[in-house]
């Protein structure tokens, strides 16, 4: 076993969508696939090779199951956030957050979401069953990657 095995071995990530509306309900989903160009990212960090940081989340529409391939998610006009707070649960934890408020809606129906650095590169991506985004809820996407 080589030393990417290992990494990519213990890299795990959990996703936590909470959607509250005015009368307090909740739905949580909670999945993750760590992609392959997450490590290539991991590797300049420790090497200080690019300035590049995880940064941001982006909506999409394509509910194919996620490979460690991948590269983006199917884009939806303007619909990305940039992450709101980067917070460290353990030593070997981060944990990425961002909202989106209950005055702003999409017509899409998302079924997938990513992690992006940014400079576009992909990190992690999920799937998940249509949602969309009303007006009146606000959504709160919270990104843990973690070594195990």
């Amino acid at each position: 076993m080589n030393t990417s095995d290992v990494v990519r071995k213990e890299l795990r990530g959990e996703v936590v969508f909470t959607q509250v509306s005015a009368f307090g309900e909740r739905r949580l989903v909670q999945t993750n696939l760590v992609v392959n160009n997450a490590y290539r990212q991991l590797a300049y960090l420790l090497g200080y090779t690019s300035l590049a940081c995880v940064n941001r989340m982006r909506f999409g529409t394509s509910g194919t199951a996620p490979a460690m391939g991948d590269l983006n998610v199917v884009p939806v006009p303007a619909v990305g956030f940039l992450v709101t707070t980067n917070t460290f649960p353990s030593a070997t934890s981060v944990k990425f957050t961002a909202s989106w408020g209950p005055a702003e809606s999409s017509p899409a129906s998302f079924q997938e979401v990513g992690l992006f650095s940014s400079d576009g590169i992909l990190v992690a991506r999920v799937v998940f069953s249509p949602m969309m985004k009303s007006v009146g809820w606000t959504w709160t996407i919270e990104w843990t990657l973690a070594y195990v």
